[in-house]
């Protein structure tokens, strides 16, 4: 019976991962960190008559300037550092205003209240427009 040589093998393998597994995180401090909306503010500039967002929504007439804000506060017990950020929607869903208060954030102490920044418009469409508005804050 003939012999079979087997060829030696001379190949070596390697395998290789990685993992996402560990983020290391500052610990909170105690206490509360937390911001609410406390209001959200529109001018009839035309007019000269104020609306918040107890009344909403309300009939402006086609081609009345507005402008606005919307507001907040700090109503946890540490020092926040915050951003905000504001968009006024014309029906279409086309951002037609919109703006951060600050480039980068600031800071805000318990119990300090802060409006975001201005929006304005000319409004030349029919329908319902919205007011975005967004907070963004982290522990001072």
């Amino acid at each position: 019976m003939p012999l079979i040589q087997l060829a030696q093998i001379t190949a070596q393998a390697t395998k290789e991962n990685t993992w996402n597994a560990i983020n290391a995180v500052q610990e909170a401090p105690p206490g509360v960190a937390d911001i609410e909306f406390t209001f959200c503010y529109f001018e009839d500039v035309t007019t000269e008559i104020g609306y918040d967002n107890d009344v909403f929504p309300v009939d402006i007439p086609l081609g009345h300037h507005i402008s606005g804000n919307y507001g907040t506060q700090n109503v946890g017990d540490l020092a926040l550092k915050v951003r905000l950020y504001v968009e006024l929607i014309d029906p279409d869903g086309i951002v037609r205003s919109s703006g951060w208060s600050s480039s980068t954030p600031f800071t805000v102490d318990p119990g300090v209240n802060m409006a975001s920044k201005s929006f304005s418009a000319i409004l030349d469409k029919l329908g319902l427009w919205q007011i975005y508005g967004r907070i963004e804050y982290d522990l001072a």
